[in-house]
């Protein structure tokens, strides 16, 4: 026998890999888009963010628990300080600051893919919200962004992300509404 008949299987290359990984990418940023644009937990999340008369008329009750009254307070509070915004959107990671892990020089690991169809500061944004509500940021780190586009817009958006999240959200606890409070206070000073 020729061993050049025998057929190896050929290993794989991280070509082959950032494709399969851009094939799972796409397949879960159609997912979210199905969520968020045609499932009941998607309506509701836009409705409460963007209309919550509306939303209370379409039998969406708001939350009942203290610190999500607050939350929904914030939001409609933030949302009259909405304009328009001219920043193209792509998929972008919605989740940075709670799925990417750091261990030492090690290459960082990112645990879980969360697509969104936003403006890219608008995903630095939610990072830097998060890293100020919970990630004992200081106020400084706003600023360091500064030169993103819209960024003031996009800041406001993204704490309105996260405060729809948390009034919505069956896990949210009190705890993590302070230091959404603390980004509320900049974010209104932004503005």
């Amino acid at each position: 026998m020729a061993s050049s008949s025998i057929r190896r299987p050929v290993p794989a290359t991280p070509d082959m890999a950032a494709a399969q990984l851009f094939v799972v990418v796409i397949a879960a940023t159609v997912f979210v888009w199905w969520l968020i644009e045609r499932s009941s937990l998607g309506l509701r999340l836009r409705a409460l963010g963007e209309n919550p008369h509306a939303a209370r008329a379409a039998g969406m009750s708001e939350p009942t628990s203290d610190d999500g009254k607050r939350s929904v307070d914030m939001l409609k509070t933030l949302g009259t300080l909405r304009k328009p915004v001219d920043v193209p959107s792509q998929v972008v990671h919605g989740d940075l600051f709670g799925t990417v892990l750091f261990a030492g020089a090690a290459a960082p690991g990112i645990t879980d893919i969360v697509p969104y169809w936003r403006p890219a500061p608008w995903a630095s944004a939610v990072v830097v919200v998060d890293s100020l509500a919970w990630g004992g940021a200081d106020d400084d780190l706003v600023q360091r962004w500064s030169d993103q586009p819209e960024w003031a817009q996009m800041m406001l958006r993204a704490t309105m992300f996260r405060l729809a999240v948390h009034a919505l959200h069956p896990r949210s606890t009190a705890g993590a509404l302070p230091g959404l409070a603390r980004v509320v206070d900049i974010v209104r000073m932004m503005l």
